[in-house]
């Protein structure tokens, strides 16, 4: 995630009229671990961090592209 990936999904919400924790409440995901990513203090590798990385479209949903073997 680039800095500017992070700038832009920070630009989006306030274009929308919604504030992060609004956001969080709405998608039911952690607003610590959302902050933390639009900050760039994580990566969203794991957990919670993974969850909000995917719901605030940073990050790929695993599940659409999963292929069955």
């Amino acid at each position: 995630m680039t800095p500017e990936l992070r700038q832009k999904k920070r630009e989006e919400l306030v274009a929308h009229g919604v504030n992060l924790r609004e956001f969080c409440r709405t998608k039911k995901i952690d607003y610590q671990a959302a902050r933390e990513l639009l900050c760039g203090k994580s990566k969203g590798r794991r957990g919670k961090a993974h969850a909000a990385a995917v719901a605030l479209g940073l990050k790929p949903n695993p599940e659409k592209g999963k292929r069955h073997v």
